[in-house]
């Protein structure tokens, strides 16, 4: 699935850019150059989610704002949960010193919805 915006308003955003590295959809990513994306693997400065997955080279669209249902995460978020970013650059839930990112509003089997920080 990846990730899927659930309301079209004035809350999601969105950006265009190349991806310079491989990317998968739903993944977090990061600025990696002058109008490039990249996984965001280490949790620092976040700037959206990838709305499809995308090759290196390939123009990528990045979702920012709003709230999303995802299938794009590793452990078990609840509703409540703080959400971080993994190695991987999936969502996760946030540890006491990492940086948020979303906040998870409802769980449904794999998949969560959560509304956006970033």
């Amino acid at each position: 699935m990846g990730i899927k915006p659930l309301f079209i308003d004035e809350t999601v955003f969105y950006g265009v850019g190349k991806a310079s590295a491989d990317i998968a959809a739903g993944q977090v990513l990061k600025i990696a150059d002058s109008n490039e994306f990249a996984p965001n693997t280490d949790g620092s400065y976040p700037v959206g989610f990838a709305a499809e997955s995308r090759s290196a080279g390939e123009t990528c669209t990045v979702l920012m704002g709003g709230v999303f249902e995802t299938d794009v995460f590793n452990g078990d978020p609840q509703p409540g949960n703080m959400l971080a970013v993994d190695t991987d650059g999936k969502l996760k839930v946030a540890g006491a010193d990492e940086d948020v990112v979303g906040v998870v509003l409802a769980r449904s089997g794999d998949k969560i919805v959560f509304k956006s920080l970033i």
